[in-house]
């Protein structure tokens, strides 16, 4: 699931990255605004992102050490970092939440925006 994940977030970035790249070329204002409505859409994806891994990073100070030079965050920490994105007690719900919102974003992106992207000047 790590890896799906990790796949997702590298098209969504890539998509969102191209649109932003190439609006302001979009000639078109029908055109222009529905691409202006898939960037606001992914910026929304990004900002669940960031929601969830501050979530999970709470979960990171159970595998914290303490040690003389205060607490030190190790492979324990990173391991209850990972257990909380894709355990079903923990932010699973939040995880598969924002896979399957990235992945329809994705998708329509492609079937909405790709030709938009292709063509700017049409």
């Amino acid at each position: 699931m790590a890896g799906k994940l990790w796949e997702l977030l590298i098209l969504l970035s890539g998509k969102l990255k191209r649109a932003h790249d190439f609006y302001t070329l979009i000639t078109r204002k029908e055109n222009q605004e529905i691409v202006n409505d898939f960037i606001d859409n992914g910026e929304r994806l990004w900002q669940k992102l960031k929601t969830l891994l501050s979530a999970c990073e709470k979960y990171m100070w159970n595998g914290a050490k303490s040690c003389e030079k205060g607490i030190q965050m190790g492979r324990k920490s990173g391991a209850e970092f990972v257990d909380a994105m894709f355990n079903a007690d923990k932010e699973w719900d939040n995880t598969e939440k924002l896979m399957r919102g990235g992945k329809t974003w994705c998708e329509r992106f492609d079937i909405n925006c790709e030709e938009i992207l292709r063509r700017p000047d049409a």
